[in-house]
């Protein structure tokens, strides 16, 4: 689907109403009744996406974070991965559609640190969660049948964990499915500001770690963004309760006007409210 321009948008807006209440003489309240939801449900359909279009034009890919953590020399923390053995416990197509965000932020980060036997478990991890979510084919057209033998090359495993994770994801959202497609985002976003606060909280701030301090400051326009489409779907009980907990951190992240507010105290307290929230995400 086309992006629609805020002005464009108004005016599909504008044009649906001024249909509405032009109706013919011998329509039936009935026929009149279903119209208007139809219109309704069309415009509220093209704002979500013209909010989700808008939101992923400028966001940050997750896997990129999980890079220049270890790019950095943040030192690797495999207690802060999602334990593979928790798939089991994810049911729902909620909670398949956040961890499979997660998770795949998890092949990233793991990637990123060269650690291949991990990987392979963690892609088997990811594929299956693909496969729930019906974007199989997409994941594989990426990864290939002989994923195992280009292991031998650290960047082509993080490009290779950036790849199924888009390919995956623009599968799912292109098939209108918005829904879990934002779900997806969540799960990528947390896991991914989860492994940044987690490592960065034993860095102070210096020459070596002040990129990535503005890369946590700069988190807060794309939290905004993102809640700005979780909000399109509070018909959704899920969505509903997590975007309460994202609001909690919104608060947080907004409480610096300024990069050069954050310190590594600062850190530690985001760190902490991540955590938490990321906790409700992967129980």
């Amino acid at each position: 689907m086309k992006k629609l321009t805020l002005t464009a948008f108004s005016a599909v807006a504008i044009l649906l109403a001024s249909c509405g209440n032009n109706k013919p003489e011998n329509a039936t309240t009935e026929g009149a009744t279903t119209e208007v939801k139809d219109s309704a449900t069309t415009a509220k359909e093209e704002f979500t996406m013209f909010e989700f279009d808008k939101m992923m034009a400028n966001f940050p890919k997750p896997l990129d974070m999980v890079n220049e953590i270890a790019k950095a020399g943040v030192k690797f923390d495999k207690a802060a991965i999602n334990d593979i053995a928790n798939e089991k416990n994810y049911v729902t197509e909620t909670k398949r559609a956040l961890n499979f965000g997660v998770y795949s932020v998890d092949l990233g980060y793991l990637s990123a640190y060269d650690k291949k036997q991990d990987v392979i478990k963690s892609f088997k991890t990811v594929r299956k969660f693909a496969e729930g979510l019906n974007a199989l084919e997409s994941f594989d057209k990426v990864a290939g049948a002989n994923f195992e033998s280009k292991m031998s090359n650290k960047d082509t495993l993080v490009k290779i964990a950036d790849d199924v994770y888009y390919e995956s994801y623009n599968h799912i959202k292109g098939n209108n499915r918005l829904l879990v497609a934002t779900q997806i985002v969540c799960g990528s976003w947390i896991e991914s500001q989860n492994f940044a606060l987690q490592g960065l909280m034993n860095y102070e701030r210096n020459a070596k770690t002040e990129f990535l301090y503005n890369k946590i400051f700069e988190q807060r326009t794309h939290l905004e963004n993102l809640l700005a489409v979780m909000n399109q779907f509070k018909d959704s009980e899920d969505m509903k309760q997590l975007a309460t907990e994202f609001e909690t951190l919104k608060t947080e992240y907004n409480a610096f006007r300024e990069s050069k507010e954050l310190t590594k105290a600062s850190i530690g307290k985001l760190a902490a409210a991540v955590k938490k929230v990321r906790e409700s995400v992967v129980k």
